[in-house]
């Protein structure tokens, strides 16, 4: 017999991490979704709808950044949560779309705190003195 709804919020409430263990229609509801958020891997297994969330995607990337990986293209593009994600992960600006890669703020801000992410800024701003300037006083 598959859980009801109350019965999933209770396991997803113990132990988020157990959300690959639920029914599969979990996996679109955006309630629950939401409630399996301590699951820092739990986005990867959700819907495509769930990963094309504005809410959904914000929440995961600002506590595990590296939850940018499995956004939608479209909100790999979306500055306000790549900053997020970056902002918890600085790593995430490997996962952000190629324009924002190209954006010297986006750029600016995972550099000035870790050098080494300079790897996944785009060509022009890998140049560009200013970053390279951030990038090496970055920590990490």
């Amino acid at each position: 017999m598959e859980p009801n709804r109350e019965t999933c919020f209770e396991i997803l409430n113990y132990n988020a991490n157990l959300f690959l263990t639920l029914p599969l229609w979990v996996r679109d509801d955006k309630e629950m979704v939401l409630a399996a958020l301590m699951g820092e891997h739990v986005l990867q297994y959700t819907s495509e709808r769930m990963r094309n969330d504005e809410e959904v995607v914000m929440a995961f990337g600002s506590m595990f950044g590296w939850n940018l990986e499995h956004a939608s293209e479209r909100l790999r593009d979306n500055m306000e949560i790549v900053l997020a994600a970056i902002n918890q992960y600085e790593f995430s600006l490997r996962y952000a779309s190629e324009r924002l890669r190209n954006d010297e703020n986006v750029v600016f801000t995972a550099v000035s705190t870790c050098g080494e992410t300079i790897i996944y800024a785009s060509d022009r701003l890998r140049d560009n003195k200013n970053i390279q300037n951030a990038a090496a006083h970055g920590a990490g």
